[in-house]
């Protein structure tokens, strides 16, 4: 398993759809979902810029794909909405990728 016609397969979310900030966002959410995370912690996590990571979570905020968590020492956290029906598509199809 693990190759195809001599080429390595990747079975990661940016293996394969890529290395964008979004995919390493959401990559980086969908294996911690049950956990909250400073903008700091995605930012590293996902190995994007803060000022990228701040401008994708404030996208994934306005469609309700990542909320606000509660607050550790006075900073914000944020985490994926398991309640949104695209979050839930997005968390099936990251396990596919991973287990099938």
């Amino acid at each position: 398993m693990g190759e195809a016609g001599g080429m390595k397969m990747n079975k990661s979310f940016t293996g394969i759809l890529g290395e964008s900030p979004t995919v390493k966002m959401w990559e980086f959410l969908l294996l911690g979902r049950n956990f909250e995370y400073h903008i700091k912690d995605i930012a590293n996590g996902a190995g994007i810029s803060r000022p990228t990571c701040h401008a994708e979570l404030k996208k994934m905020q306005q469609k309700r794909l990542v909320v606000k968590g509660g607050k550790h020492k006075g900073k914000q956290l944020y985490k994926l909405n398991k309640k949104s029906p695209i979050a839930r598509a997005m968390i099936r199809a990251f396990h596919n990728i991973l287990y099938n």
